[in-house]
């Protein structure tokens, strides 16, 4: 059996898992800091940088998500070892 093709397959699915799962959070991230619809901002009286909180929220989701993929990448490089010390 061919186990390094399985890890890079493991591998692949959990790169774009990340990929997909982020990329709503990252395009929020852009249009606050590019200032694009709907983060134009007409009017500002706060000390704090405007849509602040969003941008931390996206920032967060995208954590969570990494988070979410480290215990699938530590499993299956976990098999591969495995695999390799039952040879």
């Amino acid at each position: 059996m061919d186990v390094r093709y399985f890890l890079g397959e493991r591998l692949a699915f959990i790169q774009q898992l990340y990929v997909n799962c982020c990329a709503p959070f990252v395009d929020r991230q852009r249009k606050i800091d590019a200032e694009e619809e709907p983060y134009i901002l007409l009017y500002n009286e706060d000390l704090a940088p405007p849509f602040l909180s969003e941008w931390l929220e996206a920032e967060d989701s995208i954590q969570v998500i990494g988070y979410t993929c480290v215990p699938m990448l530590s499993a299956s490089f976990h098999l591969y070892l495995k695999s390799w010390e039952l040879r």
